[in-house]
């Protein structure tokens, strides 16, 4: 195209398209953290996976789970000093020490059945390089800030970033819908203009 650049598609396609050439011996690798939801390429890719997740043994039961942010607590009154993760199914509470002696000892397990494509999840809740308090005392400094509370959500957490908006008219007025009258149903009272007397009439 003369004056500009032709356009052939986007990046990751066109790299994919690339490599027909080295046919069974071709590795396609999607490295990325989410963005918004509905239109995160990852996300999407993730999603026609197998969905593999990490599952790591609790210290005190031993029980196996996916870390997740619902997990971590920690005192208002000293957050970075009493940040821990509270096990899923004792609620025994893991120090940094625990979590990342748990986290050697875990293992991948697949939410679906393989069809070709492996996906892997896993959050910053995971890193040998991250204390629970760093992340904690990250999370209060953003979490009044969108913008930079979404960068949390994508980037430590992992997940998808949901807008927030207004919702449409027909949805508000779906929200207000009563459900005290079966379909087909007048209820008692109810009126309608005879237009032949120019007045409402009852009902029978």
């Amino acid at each position: 195209m003369a004056g500009g650049r032709r356009r052939e598609g986007d990046g990751f396609s066109l790299g994919v398209k690339r490599t027909a050439t080295f046919r069974s011996l071709a590795k396609i690798i999607q490295t990325c953290s989410p963005t918004i939801e509905g239109s995160s390429q990852i996300a999407a890719a993730y999603a026609d996976s197998d969905q593999r997740k990490f599952y790591v043994p609790c210290p005190r039961c031993g029980e196996a789970q996916v870390l997740c942010w619902a997990h971590v607590r920690w005192d208002p009154a000293s957050p970075a000093a009493t940040a821990h993760y509270e096990c899923a199914t004792c609620a025994a509470h893991w120090s940094d020490v625990d979590r990342w002696n748990a986290c050697e000892r875990g293992e991948w397990r697949a939410g679906l059945p393989f069809a070709g494509t492996a996906g892997f999840w896993i959050s910053e809740i995971y890193s040998p390089w991250k204390r629970l308090g760093d992340i904690v005392a990250d999370f209060l400094a953003k979490k009044d800030n969108p913008v930079e509370y979404q960068t949390f959500v994508n980037t430590t957490l992992a997940e998808t970033w949901k807008q927030q908006g207004e919702a449409p008219d027909h949805e508000k007025l779906m929200a207000r819908r009563e459900e005290c009258y079966r379909l087909g149903q007048v209820p008692d009272g109810v009126t309608f203009p005879d237009v032949r007397r120019g007045r409402p009439e009852d009902l029978d």
